[in-house]
């Protein structure tokens, strides 16, 4: 049911069916559940509860500063796309919720807990998770590097208080179940956002929704249409290939992925013709695209566009080499040429 409604959101096919599902899920204020995360639309609402509910508690606070290196223009870039506030303010009793992945410390990012004390040396804060794990929270680092080399990093405890956070901020977040008050949608997919951050639809509770959160922008509806229509013809064209070929193709594809076949031993066997120039020129670049197949081809607006925000969002070149398919030496002239690092 809740796939259905999600899918039907997508594409603008939601109706009164798909709404009394979700009217089911509606609450009032009265039947708030304790200690549930809560998503809202506008910061304003975000802050006032995370502050009153972080002043209710007792004890001392303890604030942790953002520490900022690098040029203004990409450590913004880097505050920008980071969960972790640049002053974060924590209780013994807090709500909160990790903000990186690190799965060797026990937590990935949208990993709930509480605080249940601090570190008596660092002051670092002690979280115990909704599974139970305890874990000294330690500062983390975002950065923007290529190779070794860093050009910019904050460093800040990996953890925003959880009481409540923005649809915008809970992108990349997984909950088992969440507040959420969609009455003040004012975007375009805030209200899908909002809904695809729960694993299930009992985990759910609905303050409010207008019209707008069940909607998506027709620009990207009109290109959801066309990605299914050329799937579908994908599919079609593939169906009707022989055997033979598909085979050609899965061998192909290995190559491409920078697999090895093994040879069978007729191939091995072959009786080698002399090649001309042009041949073994021709043969030259082919073994050079079968173990670097983006080499000498240019760059689509969309591939420059998917590196900006790789490279702003501190990824490492080995990560940017392997989802754009490119070389080191390809990206870092790229970035030179896009102005993202000195010439």
């Amino acid at each position: 049911a809740f796939l259905s409604i999600l899918s039907a959101i997508r594409r603008n096919e939601f109706d009164e069916t798909h709404y009394e599902s979700i009217r089911e899920r509606f609450i009032t204020p009265a039947e708030l559940p304790d200690d549930m995360t809560r998503l809202y639309s506008h910061n304003a609402n975000v802050d006032t509860l995370n502050n009153t509910e972080l002043k209710k508690l007792h004890g001392k606070t303890h604030a942790y500063t953002m520490a900022l290196r690098g040029p203004e223009a990409l450590t913004s870039a880097l505050v920008r796309g980071c969960l972790s506030p640049e002053r974060l303010e924590l209780k013994n009793g807090a709500a909160v919720m990790f903000t990186k992945n690190n799965a060797s410390a026990g937590y990935v990012n949208g990993t709930l807990g509480t605080v249940i004390g601090f570190t008596s040396d660092k002051k670092y804060p002690i979280v115990k998770t909704t599974d139970g794990l305890k874990i000294e929270t330690e500062p983390a680092e975002w950065t923007i590097a290529e190779g070794d080399e860093v050009f910019a990093k904050i460093t800040q405890i990996p953890l925003r208080l959880a009481w409540a956070m923005t649809i915008h901020k809970s992108q990349g977040v997984s909950l088992d179940a969440a507040v959420m008050d969609l009455s003040q949608t004012f975007e375009y997919g805030q209200g899908y956002v909002a809904l695809s951050r729960v694993r299930t639809l009992s985990g759910i509770h609905l303050l409010g929704a207008n019209a707008r959160a069940f909607q998506v922008h027709p620009i990207v509806l009109a290109e959801d249409e066309r990605f299914r229509a050329a799937s579908e013809r994908a599919e079609e064209e593939y169906s009707a290939l022989s055997p033979e070929r598909i085979a050609e193709l899965e061998k192909n594809f290995i190559v491409i992925c920078g697999g090895k076949q093994k040879k069978l031993k007729k191939e091995k066997k072959a009786k080698k013709t002399k090649k001309t120039a042009g041949e073994v020129e021709a043969d030259a670049f082919t073994v050079l695209r079968q173990k670097h197949p983006q080499a000498y081809r240019p760059w689509t607006e969309e591939e420059e566009e998917k590196l900006k925000t790789m490279f702003t969002r501190g990824k490492q070149m080995k990560e940017m080499c392997e989802k754009l398919g490119r070389q080191p030496g390809g990206i870092r002239s790229r970035l030179k040429k896009l102005g993202l690092v000195a010439v």
